[in-house]
């Protein structure tokens, strides 16, 4: 559900667009907006078509290519390994660092939801994984590259 609070017109409009990132001072730009608005409808429904009990998926708003936020259900041991697997290896979603997986009453677009089950719930010995390290380039920059920089892999 997509909700519009306004509509306006403006002959020259102000498009708010800015290098990604929130290291130039807006957390809140073209690429965040779209990647929030898109991409997490697109895999909440891709999840459950798979057979994922997802209640949402979503892109932190503020590194929507690092970080993502599910929340879920756990229904059996392994189920959240199992679905970081299925998402890695689905999605081409290598350049995403961090999975966030929160309970299904948690908003996941709340940023205080999620920081606060974060900090109140999660075991600094049982809830943080990880799943491997890859060797290649997360991010595909390669388009400054040289084609001898960029190689035949």
């Amino acid at each position: 559900v997509l909700e519009v609070e306004a509509v306006t017109h403006r002959e020259q409009p102000l498009i708010p667009f800015c290098v990604e990132g929130s290291g130039v001072g807006y957390s809140q730009n073209t690429s965040s907006t779209t990647e929030v608005a898109c991409v997490g409808p697109d895999a909440t429904l891709g999840l459950r078509a798979a057979g994922y009990d997802v209640e949402r998926c979503v892109p932190w708003r503020f590194t929507p290519r690092t970080v993502y936020v599910f929340s879920t259900d756990v229904p059996r041991p392994g189920y959240l390994h199992e679905l970081a697997n299925f998402i890695f290896t689905t999605w081409g979603m290598l350049h995403v660092d961090f999975f966030v997986f929160v309970d299904p009453d948690v908003d996941p677009l709340s940023t205080r939801e999620v920081l606060e089950a974060l900090a109140l719930y999660a075991d600094p010995e049982e809830d943080f994984h990880q799943f491997g390290a890859e060797a290649m380039p997360k991010v595909p920059l390669n388009i400054y590259q040289t084609p001898e920089e960029k190689g035949d892999a």
